[in-house]
């Protein structure tokens, strides 16, 4: 799943504190969440934290002490909660692609 949030004029735009962040799957390219704006991002690690996060203009905030699974691309990351953050090494050799959507093919075709 691939969430794009567009949130402009608000100060938090994305707030997945209090449990509400889950991937029973633990892939975090099963789970993607972009972000264009400047809004602070805020954010919780738990038992089924696994997503990617793509805010290159955003600052995050971590809370909850716990765990985050996947990749966080942010501007500035404030990680005061205690949460740890792992890599999934399986990013590296999988299909996704994160950021602008672009053309890998074309044909014409006579209607």
């Amino acid at each position: 799943m691939i969430v794009d949030i567009v949130g402009q004029g608000t100060a938090t735009p994305i707030d997945l504190t209090g449990g509400t962040l889950m991937n029973a799957t633990m892939d975090p390219s099963m789970f993607q969440i972009r972000y264009a704006g400047t809004g602070l991002i805020k954010a919780a690690g738990g038992t089924q934290t696994a997503s990617l996060l793509y805010a290159p203009n955003a600052a995050a905030q971590l809370t909850g002490g716990t765990d985050w699974y996947g990749a966080l691309i942010v501007k500035t990351l404030d990680n005061g909660g205690g949460v740890n953050v792992h890599y999934d090494r399986r990013l590296q050799t999988s299909q996704l692609t994160l950021g602008n959507a672009m053309m890998s093919g074309f044909t014409w075709k006579k209607f």
